[in-house]
């Protein structure tokens, strides 16, 4: 089995399979130290896949994310100038996303946390974590949640998706859980996720995150 299709070569008109990582949380958001580039052209980050893990470190292959705009779709590609995986220090990993970030929101969003001067200070987890998970169902849909936790029992990260990948449901469902997992992973409790939610009159969630966090609540996480 293979990793994601991307692209690669100067224009981005080969195509190529990267390797299966072996770690849980492969994408990554990883300091760039590009000396010899002047500095128009030197980004500070650059997302990465890992591929393995060395003595203080990772190897990372960098993509970066494009639009084609005669299909309207987004893609990685490979850039020629960075093609070759490189040693990455755990210093340089500056932000681990929970799945592969579709959207360049999601990317984005991770940037401007990492800019924003704030008292706290996110709590990474390692790459190899255990994981509970269960069955939901909201507005006649049917979602999957998994939820992993920090070693003290706190909710660190969940996983929303519903069961037509693809869809808009599906689409929502995730960019909702990689928020609160950022939220959580910054100091955020869930008793204060869950009071942020919509409510109806009975008190029961109105959203699917209301309810997959009222649900995690039940099972006696904190």
């Amino acid at each position: 089995m293979n990793g994601p299709q991307v692209h690669c070569g100067w224009h981005g008109l080969g195509r190529e399979r990267l390797p299966l990582s072996p770690l849980k949380s492969p994408w990554v958001l990883i300091r760039i130290r590009w000396h010899r580039l002047p500095c128009a052209q030197r980004p500070s980050t650059m997302v990465g896949y890992l591929i393995g893990e060395q003595e203080g470190g990772y190897i990372a292959i960098l993509l970066v994310r494009e639009h084609n705009r005669i299909s309207d779709e987004f893609y990685w590609r490979r850039p020629a100038r960075y093609s070759r995986p490189r040693l990455v220090p755990q210093s340089d990993v500056l932000h681990v996303f929970v799945e592969e970030p579709y959207s360049p929101f999601v990317v984005d969003l991770a940037r401007r946390a990492l800019q924003t001067d704030t008292k706290g200070v996110r709590e990474l987890l390692p790459n190899r974590r255990p994981s509970t998970t269960f069955e939901l169902a909201v507005g006649n849909l049917n979602y999957t949640c998994s939820v992993s936790r920090f070693a003290d029992g706190r909710v660190a990260e969940l996983f929303l998706q519903n069961h037509k990948a693809g869809s808009q449901a599906d689409a929502n469902a995730r960019d909702s859980a990689v928020t609160a997992s950022l939220a959580l992973q910054f100091g955020c409790s869930l008793e204060t996720l869950r009071g942020a939610m919509l409510r109806n009159t009975d008190g029961s969630a109105s959203t699917l995150l209301g309810v997959a966090l009222d649900l995690i609540d039940a099972g006696g996480t904190k």
